[in-house]
């Protein structure tokens, strides 16, 4: 049996399909009602119920997206995202990910790719 990601909610009850997503290198096959966002020349789809936060830069453009539940080093759930600023772009990332915990993951961009 094959079962296509933009098929899900076809066949399937939103209920069943609590906090998931579905990455795509096609917008066609992502599920409707599901938020949708797109780096580079992929897309990804959440289910409503999984948390969707931006993540910026220092001039406020943004470069990224955290998706489900984290606690900030100050200890609050959910919260502004911002990349610290460091020389280089892979230390910022690794400064802001010590600074999280919970069940989440991040979808980014690094030198023009998306990466998980």
């Amino acid at each position: 049996m094959h079962v296509y990601p933009h098929e899900l909610s076809e066949r399937y009850s939103i209920d069943d399909l609590d906090s998931q997503f579905v990455l795509s290198r096609k917008e066609d096959y992502l599920p409707d009602h599901w938020v949708h966002v797109s780096l580079g020349d992929f897309f990804l789809a959440s289910h409503p119920s999984l948390p969707c936060t931006e993540i910026k830069d220092k001039e406020n453009h943004v470069i990224g997206y955290c998706f489900g539940h984290y606690i900030t080093e100050c200890g609050t759930l959910f919260g502004i995202l911002r990349l610290p600023h460091h020389q280089k772009f892979d230390e910022s990332i690794e400064h802001l990910l010590q600074g999280l915990s919970g069940r989440f993951f991040l979808f980014i961009e690094v030198d023009g790719e998306p990466r998980i």
